[in-house]
């Protein structure tokens, strides 16, 4: 048995290499990458499962694209076809060791030229981002590997290398072109080199716990402008990146509280994609939150923080790239606003966040007799406010 995504549907791992032929020769071509098939049990699927690959009936015939979320009624036609079996061809694709390594290097050599008064490589940056532009484009990506913080004083290094990754791949999703994204990327990079001097027990705040530790953070954006306006290689919007990615939605950001009308895109693709790290990042002093959890958190400070279409957005685009599942797996137990407690019962996209479900017990928490079933996506009154626990 595989248990993926909250439910579980035994799959045959019947894994085939294959065959490309050429078009009338049928000779076949060595130098062609093999493909790989994974099949599985049409009569094991249940609603919600997820397959990372796109989908095809046991003769090839397309089904569905990467990460779709199978429906009760989707498996029903499949059994009624008489189709046995589908097969799906899975996304591998990843950022690399590489990526990361160049990465990390570039941020390390890049703090400590500035803290020296040298010029900062920018030719190396480029070359780092050639390297990630290399993992993204053209295929699918997969779910992401990011660096993970090993001792308290890396947070710089690892943050913004994972920022910028996070951050090219959101731009790419999202239909940013290409140079477009090589300037986010170039943001998302230098976003936070104006902490070169922040104290490492407050590197890591967004805001502060004491005006003196908000007035030290709340100057780096500005800090970081001032030491890099003045190199060519680097794009205004690279620049605006850097000076406006704590800006708010609302107005209520720093450093010049400028509003969502004065924040260009590719501020606001870099701004809520360092959120996300920086919450799911552990350091000492701050504890880590579940990727779900922080897009969840993300959702509600759309309106407020982010751009509601950004906020969209990225759950849509990057919950397979940062969840081993969907946000609400199937089965999963969920408190609504209203108070009540509800079973989740369908999903249709891995990033649904108004599923099928089976209201179980009322607003006082007493448990009905009969399941309500409700579809969030009709229900004006009811969202979910968070996950009570996930069944195993």
């Amino acid at each position: 048995m595989t248990k993926r995504n909250g439910v579980e549907f035994v799959m045959s791992e019947i894994k085939e290499k294959s065959e490309k032929r050429d078009n009338e020769k049928g000779e076949v071509n060595f130098e062609q990458e093999a493909e790989e098939r994974i099949f599985v049990n049409v009569a094991y699927l249940q609603p919600g499962a997820i397959l990372k690959g796109k989908t095809y009936t046991d003769t090839g015939e397309p089904l569905f694209e990467e990460y779709h979320a199978f429906t009760e009624s989707e498996i029903e036609k499949l059994k009624e076809r008489k189709i046995e079996k589908i097969y799906y061809v899975p996304v591998t694709r990843d950022i690399s060791q590489k990526a990361l390594q160049e990465g990390y290097d570039f941020v390390i050599k890049l703090l400590r030229v500035l803290k020296n008064g040298k010029n900062v490589d920018v030719g190396h940056l480029k070359r780092v981002i050639d390297i990630i532009m290399d993992d993204i484009y053209p295929q699918e990506v997969g779910l992401l590997t990011l660096l993970k913080l090993k001792e308290h004083d890396e947070y710089a290094y690892v943050h913004s290398v994972n920022v910028g990754i996070i951050s090219m791949l959101f731009a790419k999703k999202i239909g940013l072109k290409e140079n477009e994204v090589r300037e986010v990327g170039m943001g998302a990079f230098l976003h936070d080199v104006g902490k070169i001097n922040t104290p490492l027990e407050i590197i890591w705040k967004m805001d502060g716990d004491t005006e003196e530790e908000k007035k030290i953070i709340r100057e780096h954006p500005i800090f970081g402008y001032t030491m890099l306006k003045s190199y060519s290689e680097i794009p205004d919007t690279s620049l605006n990146i850097v000076l406006h990615h704590h800006e708010h939605y609302n107005g209520n950001g720093y450093p010049k509280g400028i509003d969502d009308k004065e924040i260009s895109n590719a501020v606001k693709v870099v701004s809520i994609c360092n959120y996300f790290d920086y919450l799911i990042t552990a350091v000492e002093g701050k504890v880590a939150i579940s990727p779900r959890e922080a897009l969840l958190r993300i959702q509600r400070l759309s309106g407020s923080v982010f751009n509601p279409i950004v906020v969209h957005s990225f759950i849509r685009e990057m919950t397979r790239h940062v969840l081993d599942g969907p946000i609400y797996p199937v089965g999963s137990l969920v408190l609504l606003s209203t108070r009540e407690l509800a079973i989740v019962r369908e999903i249709r996209k891995e990033f649904d966040l108004q599923p099928l479900v089976d209201i179980v017990s009322d607003m006082k928490g007493k448990k009905l007799a009969r399941p309500i079933r409700v579809d969030l996506r009709n229900d004006e009154t009811r969202k979910i406010q968070k996950i009570v626990n996930i069944s195993q």
